[in-house]
């Protein structure tokens, strides 16, 4: 598995190169969406998106 660099991850397109960058302003942004009734909110959390990440490519 190739290592990238920081600034590599910045150059690459999210769409094509299966990269999606994510903001989480002012330490606003839940660990594992908790809060949330809606399955499909409780994704967007840190938890959700590693999850997401680990299951890239996977069939």
């Amino acid at each position: 598995m190739k290592k990238y660099t920081i600034e590599e991850l910045r150059l690459q397109r999210e769409s094509e190169d299966h990269v999606e960058f994510k903001e989480a302003e002012n330490g606003n942004f839940s660990y594992n969406g908790a809060s949330k009734t809606e399955p499909k909110d409780r994704r967007k959390c840190i938890l959700g998106y590693v999850v997401a990440l680990c299951n890239e490519n996977r069939q």
